[in-house]
């Protein structure tokens, strides 16, 4: 099982300094409050929004660009406190230079069709030998089937994910829809879940993983994160990241292995409650 901290914009601040600062400090908090993994998103507002059709947006987005210039710290602040370091890129041209500090590459739901993206993204991670995860929020059967039969063309990553996700922020539990999760399943490798619940609750978490999904992305506000940020809306600070990583594990305990094994507070059981060959308890010695 691998939890992701997905930071998203919550690392910027107005000053940008700051930001760098807080950027780097994500990482470590992330660490200590279980993740596997840290996320950013890597995008340019140029290649996602036009300045005429959508001019408010245009200028949001250009405030979060994550400088890739600071890639390089990001990942040697990663290692030092042993988790991944991901990013979710939404441009062709930013994949090579992101590349060599990554440790796995996510596309975002609403790229799921953009065919050169996908192509260039399933070709570096196969290069690298890195895992691609898809998130499928807003998707229909026929779009995953045809992103399924479209990635076979390509060299496979080394792991092919597909995140089910809900776009909408917050996700309300009744709305995620869980078992399209046994759909996603035949057409990756593993299946994952990108989760927008916000902290209303960890049970979507923990009823995805028993459905099958192995990879887990939920957005992080670190300590001093601007509330203003439009993240927000479904980020979790640490103590309940701490709280959801704590209960996705407990699940996983429970759930166990797929596999009927004598448990080792069964084994007095099966002395004194196996009939012997007189149909009496406990059997003898030797009874078969």
């Amino acid at each position: 099982m691998e939890i992701i901290a997905e930071v998203g914009s919550t690392w910027r601040l107005p000053d940008m300094a700051a930001s760098h600062d807080l950027a780097l400090a994500s990482i470590g908090q992330a660490a200590r409050a279980g993740a596997s993994a840290i996320k950013y998103q890597v995008f340019r507002a140029d290649s996602l929004y036009s300045k005429e059709r959508a001019p408010e947006l245009y200028e949001r987005t250009k405030r979060y660009e994550l400088p890739l210039e600071w890639l390089p710290e990001l990942k040697t602040e990663a290692q030092k406190h042993g988790i991944g370091l991901w990013t979710s890129i939404f441009a062709v041209d930013l994949i090579e230079p992101a590349l060599p500090y990554l440790d796995g590459l996510k596309v975002a739901s609403g790229d799921l069709t953009n065919r050169p993206l996908l192509e260039a993204m399933a070709k570096a991670a196969a290069e690298a030998e890195l895992p691609l995860a898809i998130s499928t929020g807003a998707a229909t059967p026929t779009e995953i089937n045809d992103l399924y039969i479209y990635l076979r063309q390509f060299s496979a990553p080394r792991r092919l994910i597909l995140m089910h996700c809900v776009s909408e922020y917050p996700a309300l539990e009744w709305h995620m829809n869980l078992r399209a999760i046994s759909y996603l399943r035949d057409r990756a490798d593993e299946v994952g879940l990108s989760d927008h619940t916000g902290a209303h609750s960890n049970l979507v978490a923990q009823l995805a993983l028993a459905l099958g999904a192995t990879v887990f992305e939920k957005h992080f506000a670190p300590d001093g994160a601007d509330m203003d940020n439009p993240d927000m809306v479904v980020a979790i600070d640490r103590i309940a990241f701490r709280r959801y990583v704590d209960d996705l594990e407990r699940a996983e305990a429970i759930l166990g292995k797929p596999v009927k094994t004598v448990q080792k507070s069964e084994r007095s059981e099966r002395v004194w409650a196996r009939r012997g060959k007189d149909g009496l308890r406990p059997k003898e010695d030797g009874d078969a």
